[in-house]
């Protein structure tokens, strides 16, 4: 069976690349000043459609689950996908067979306005995807992902143009039937219980009257400011820095250029990948985020003055490497933040990401206009403010740290504890082949819930429930509550 999220979102993006860096082939063809309108329309369109999706995805987010509205967002991913293919066609067919779209009436960045917006769409829809996922599958899957991603644009890289733009469309019908296939979207729950879409929206309603809205945002901001933050400068940076014929700088063009991103993405896929199959307690993404970022924000610091001195091509792109090492590594920090705690949080994965889309596009806006003001000191700004970001991120630790009091620590001990439960309901799930739904079972009752505790967070019955504990307990080979309470607990 084909991974979907794998091979969808590496395709996915994959397109994107080949829109907007500046060593995409349709690139390479045009010339940076040629091709510069498509991508200031790219973010103004990212920008603009993801805040008008995250508008709407605030006010109907109590919709969300139902199948009514799974229906509408898969028509709606189907127009994006429609959207992004006609937006990078417009502008990469013009240049593959000579047509000039600008003569026709519709200037270049029109073309990048309707690719930025569907952008932001299929992010939301893709966030749905991977927000459903366990924080160790989502690291796989995207460490897989930015693999795929890597492949074909090096496959883009060595094919000629012509055929470059037929490998768009094989990779834009590829994404959007991937796409489509696994679980609906929006939905939040693996269940082998047939659920009516009354209890479902009756289960969010009720969810949404608890949950105290101001502190789910602070929550969630809190969890996620450091990667977003990171990848946002990074974005800005990335505008600053497009157009590489006005830096004056001593950068690798064409086939080096290419090798740097094709190298990159896949060096940062092969983390992402291999912290998924680490062993231990700590976080995955705090492990993403306080180790291997923090290495790569001093790469990025000395890039500028590096670049003073250095002019061998081959130092030239392991300084590129490095440079796009990072990016896509705080690319992906930022999208797995956002994508696995928005849930946790009690947030639309597909809201968090949209609003993101939307701060992303006007930071890459706002490079690509600062890049005139700037001129060649465009290069040491980056490294000013990600100097910046770096001392607020170790600030606001240590202040972190100064503020941990005996709630705190009991809190993290709570953590802790329910970490261990839910890594023992896996052991438990695979060695007695228990159902999803028992396994979820299994950590409510090691939390200590009750039947009706369970019954309403699963949205089922207290029959459903009691069911599935019999079930259980034949599989198991217990026959109480008691027995079973003794052997999550007992290792």
């Amino acid at each position: 069976m084909i991974a979907s999220e794998q091979v969808g979102f590496g395709l996915f993006g994959a397109l994107v690349l080949l829109a907007t860096h500046r060593s995409s082939p349709f690139v390479l063809a045009s010339g940076l000043s040629s091709w510069a309108p498509f991508v200031f329309g790219f973010f103004g369109g990212l920008c603009v459609g993801g805040a008008a999706l995250a508008l709407l995805r605030a006010r109907a987010s109590g919709a969300i689950g139902t199948p009514a509205s799974q229906r509408f967002e898969k028509a709606r991913a189907a127009l994006a996908a429609c959207c992004l293919v006609a937006g990078v066609f417009s502008a990469a067919g013009a240049f593959s067979f000579g047509v000039d779209i600008s003569a026709l009436g519709m200037p270049w960045s029109f073309g990048g306005v309707i690719a930025g917006a569907a952008t932001s769409a299929l992010l939301a829809q893709w966030a749905e995807r991977f927000g459903s996922l366990s924080r160790r599958a989502a690291f796989a899957k995207s460490g897989a992902a930015c693999l795929v991603a890597a492949a074909l644009s090096a496959l883009a890289a060595v094919l000629p143009e012509s055929a470059a733009f037929a490998l768009v469309a094989v990779e834009a019908a590829a994404a959007a039937v991937l796409l489509f296939t696994g679980e609906p979207f929006g939905s939040p729950l693996p269940s082998d219980d047939a659920t009516t879409s009354e209890d479902a929206a009756a289960h969010a309603s009720s969810h949404a009257s608890e949950r105290a809205p101001g502190r789910s945002a602070l929550a969630f901001a809190a969890a996620v400011w450091r990667p977003a933050a990171g990848a946002l400068i990074c974005l800005f940076v990335f505008g600053l820095t497009w157009d590489t014929d006005r830096l004056g700088a001593p950068l690798n063009d064409g086939a080096l250029l290419a090798f740097e991103k094709v190298a990159g993405f896949a060096a940062a896929g092969l983390v992402v990948g291999l912290l998924a199959r680490r062993e231990g307690e700590r976080d995955l993404l705090e492990t993403l985020v306080g180790f291997v970022l923090p290495l790569l924000l001093v790469t990025f610091i000395v890039r500028p003055y590096l670049l003073d001195f250095v002019v061998d091509p081959i130092a030239l792109g392991l300084i590129g490497f490095a440079r796009e090492t990072g990016f896509a590594l705080f690319l992906a920090a930022a999208w797995l933040a956002l994508s696995t705690h928005a849930r946790a949080c009690g947030l639309p994965p597909a809201f968090a990401m949209t609003l993101f889309a939307a701060l992303a596009g006007a930071s890459g806006l706002a490079g690509l206009y600062s890049l005139p003001v700037l001129g060649a000191a465009s290069t040491f700004v980056g490294a000013v403010l990600f100097t910046l970001y770096l001392v607020i991120v170790v600030v606001a630790s240590m202040a972190q740290r100064g503020r941990l009091s005996a709630r705190d620590a009991q809190a993290i001990e709570r953590q802790g504890f329910e970490r261990f439960i839910e890594a023992r309901s896996d052991e438990l799930a695979e060695r007695f082949s228990l159902t999803p739904r028992e396994r979820d079972i299994v950590v409510h009752l090691g939390r200590g819930h009750s039947y009706a505790y369970i019954a309403g967070e699963l949205v089922v019955s207290e029959n459903t429930v009691r069911t599935h504990v019999r079930n259980m307990y034949r599989k198991m080979g217990v026959s109480s509550r008691e027995e079973l309470l003794e052997m999550i607990h007992g290792a």
